[in-house]
């Protein structure tokens, strides 16, 4: 259970409400110029995050020069949320509070000018420690298993569906992040959607912040067979092992045809889905071997 205790002991204390430190974490992995310019969006506005902190994941070392960005590069690629939790952690060891923000971004996203004013502004009115919010919400459809983006600025859980914050922006309270358990053993895609159903259960809720429209390109670029692999397996995983019963055993017995299926077909492709299917009814997680 998550409470505004120590958020309101400040305030009565103090009278005033203390400013709220603001850090940033990336994974970045790929292209260093991609992580270089969205470092580079998040400084261009009036409002400029206390701290930002990327964990590096690349096969070479990500520099950014002397501009106080903190670069942590662990000796295991853990994943996009293994780096994130390792980010969060690294911001408590500054001395980040639990009502401090922490916005978990992928590499590749670019802010307009002025965004961390706005999500700043916006947490003021709306946000608190039960608060995971974002960019864009999205929702799966349990009876197929695939995902689409919300306008709806806040969206709860109904009988066919699982709402969820699109994991590109990520912002919630420090104290969220460290209360809740962390879905770091995915390595690759469904983590938002793990987190996301994770909070709901918790009592907390999913907006998205209106106006906050950074740019994020996940769709240019073919399904690779790794793609295909973490995204056909983590999502099987997650709705056999997290939905209510009914759609629990609903999913096991679709993805058991799913996989008679996919073994009796010919081609990588279907080799891959079957991997992955029987992986997941065995929780084989983490990186994987591809």
């Amino acid at each position: 259970m998550f409470t505004n205790n120590e958020r309101l002991s400040t305030v009565l204390s103090t009278g005033i409400p203390q400013r709220r430190s603001i850090y940033a974490i990336f994974v970045h992995f790929g292209s260093n110029d991609t992580t270089k310019a969205a470092i580079d969006s998040l400084l261009s506005g009036s409002t400029r995050p206390d701290s930002i902190i990327v964990v590096d994941h690349a096969e070479s070392a990500f520099a950014y020069g002397d501009n106080g960005v903190i670069v942590i590069r662990p000796e295991i690629n853990t994943g996009y949320f293994g780096g994130l939790q390792t980010g969060i952690t690294h911001a408590v060891a500054l001395g980040a509070k639990n009502n401090d923000l922490c916005i978990l971004l992928n590499n590749d996203v670019v802010f307009a000018r002025d965004s961390l004013e706005s999500i700043s502004h916006w947490w003021s009115s709306y946000g608190n420690v039960n608060t995971l919010a974002g960019a864009s919400l999205g929702a799966v459809s349990l009876l197929s298993g695939r995902a689409r983006i919300m306008s709806e600025q806040q969206i709860s859980s109904s009988l066919g569906t699982i709402p969820y914050v699109h994991g590109s922006c990520m912002v919630g309270e420090v104290g969220l992040f460290t209360s809740i358990e962390f879905p770091t053993s995915l390595f690759l895609y469904w983590e938002d959607v793990l987190l996301s159903m994770l909070v709901c259960k918790a009592g907390g809720s999913l907006r998205a912040i209106p106006g906050l429209q950074p740019i994020h390109d996940d769709q240019s670029s073919p399904v690779s067979p790794t793609k295909l692999y973490y995204m056909v397996r983590n999502g099987a995983y997650v709705l056999e092992v997290y939905t209510p019963v009914l759609w629990r055993l609903y999913w096991f017995i679709l993805n058991t045809i799913r996989k008679a299926y996919h073994a009796n077909m010919a081609g990588d492709k279907h080799a891959m889905v079957k991997r992955a299917l029987r992986d997941a009814r065995s929780c084989i997680l983490g990186k994987a071997n591809i």
